[in-house]
């Protein structure tokens, strides 16, 4: 961005600066978990190329939007089946890419001339949220990390977001 003198928007999920968010851990352990049979919510699932991974993502994503799994439940699930933890240690040079940003990373963001917009709490699929968790899930905690009003749906298909989202 810099070599070509390009702005960007960049979108944090505010409790989980520093951290992993959630999903990048779900399409990891999809991605790396090693070719065998593993057994997720009472059904056996054998992941051995990627049509049989995206396959089960798209069985989990499902049950996930009908709120039937939370993303708590699907990664307890995956890492019973296979720790996350030494999935990473297997992996170490995804670390970097699975980690969000850093209070230092968004400052210097800022002072670059990117704007820096709000992504939610912890990047929970709003449309399945009661009008108290969306509330939560939407309301800022230090507004000064964020240096434009844009706020990014997490995931934004049309799933996502409802008309209770929107108000």
């Amino acid at each position: 961005l810099e070599k070509y003198n390009i702005q960007a928007y960049f979108f944090v999920v505010e409790a989980s600066i520093g951290k992993t968010i959630w999903i990048d851990d779900y399409f990891f352990w999809l991605s790396y978990v090693p070719n065998d049979s593993y057994k997720l919510f009472d059904h056996s699932y054998y992941l051995s190329h990627q049509k049989s991974r995206l396959a089960l993502h798209h069985k989990l994503w499902k049950e996930y939007q009908k709120n039937e799994y939370n993303n708590h439940l699907i990664l307890k699930e995956m890492d019973t089946q296979f720790s996350l933890s030494h999935l990473k240690s297997d992996h170490p040079e995804h670390q970097k890419r699975l980690q969000t940003l850093t209070f230092k990373d968004i400052d210097s963001l800022k002072k670059q001339g990117h704007l820096v917009g709000f992504h939610s709490q912890t990047h929970e699929q709003l449309s399945t949220l009661s009008k108290d968790e969306l509330f939560t899930e939407c309301q800022m905690i230090n507004s000064e990390l964020f240096n434009c009003n844009v706020f990014a749906i997490p995931f934004g298909s049309s799933n996502d977001y409802n008309d209770t989202v929107i108000s």
